[in-house]
């Protein structure tokens, strides 16, 4: 086997992570009452093949941020050669289009690694429900790529819409209402920011008792 890359490392890392979220995601899901077990069962095994589907994308995306050309196409023989990719059709046509380079390794092209595609760091309360929202049609053009993200993570997205309210800010912001889902708005109020690219996107309590915990509200603006 060839020797180890960086670029091998950093996936290494990253499946790690992946499990830890899977784990988390199917651990969180046996706190809901007994009622609900069976449903929790198997949203929590929908979503770990979900992810699964993901990674093995995002392996190879990972494999062709090297500079390295070289680097690149030995990483994709790693991930064939390790059956860290397990779907066996991925995996041939992998092993086919390193082989096939061989001897060519420039013809394997480069990815440029974004920090707008990274997903949001995993909930760190349960059952957390994102409601996107915008005041505008030009605001809600992130709806796509947010609910996407958030969805890869784990975070259930329940709607998104944009809506008429004269109450809101003309700013972006994040809604809860109980203050035991403060730390995980702060969170997710973080990570919009970084999507959107604003000075500052606040995580405010409201006062509605009619919301459950772990109900959030992202407000893209107007």
């Amino acid at each position: 086997m060839p020797e180890q890359s960086s670029t091998f490392t950093a996936i290494i890392a990253a499946l790690a992570a992946m499990v830890g979220s899977i784990v988390a995601t199917v651990g969180g899901s046996y706190v809901k009452g007994s009622g609900d077990l069976q449903i929790a069962i198997e949203n929590s095994k929908a979503a770990a093949e979900l992810a699964r589907a993901k990674f093995n994308s995002d392996l190879v995306m990972k494999a062709l941020e090297a500079n390295d050309p070289e680097e690149r196409l030995r990483t994709l023989q790693l991930l064939s050669e390790t059956h860290l990719i397990t779907d066996l059709d991925v995996r041939a046509a992998i092993s086919k289009y390193a082989s096939d380079r061989q001897n060519s390794p420039a013809a394997v092209p480069q990815i440029q690694a974004s920090a707008n595609t990274l997903p949001p760091p995993a909930p760190i309360i349960a059952n957390v429900r994102i409601y996107l929202l915008a005041g505008s049609v030009q605001k809600s053009v992130s709806f796509q790529s947010l609910s996407r993200q958030f969805s890869s993570a784990f975070y259930k997205v329940q709607e998104a819409r944009t809506i008429n309210d004269n109450t809101r800010p003309d700013t972006p912001e994040v809604r809860y209402f109980n203050d035991e889902d403060a730390q995980q708005a702060r969170q997710v109020a973080d990570y919009v920011q970084e999507q959107i690219g604003v000075a500052d996107v606040p995580a405010k309590k409201y006062d509605d008792a009619a919301a459950k915990p772990g109900y959030l509200e992202v407000w893209l603006g107007r």
